[in-house]
């Protein structure tokens, strides 16, 4: 009679076990799956950025010989300016 309780304590102790088991690996799954679908909702969410450009913004020409003639004169600027000081 005592054997019989023991082997129905050792059958409730490891059916009971099985069901935590599962039950947390069955949450744990859950939790990936939800993650998984909220990381695609924000990729849809995510807006494309915009480049604005400032009213100041110079075209170079095509050749761009404006450009490096105004940057040569800019930098002979700045080297005669710490030359003199």
């Amino acid at each position: 009679m005592d054997s019989l309780k023991g082997l129905e304590l050792m059958e409730l102790v490891a059916v009971s076990g099985g069901v935590v088991f599962l039950v947390l690996h069955f949450i744990k799954r859950l939790q990936k799956i939800e993650s998984d679908v909220i990381i695609g909702l924000n990729k849809h969410q995510q807006r494309k950025k915009k480049v604005r450009f400032a009213d100041t913004v110079v075209e170079p020409s095509s050749n761009n010989k404006e450009y490096r003639k105004h940057c040569r004169v800019d930098y002979r600027k700045q080297l005669d300016d710490k030359c003199s000081s």
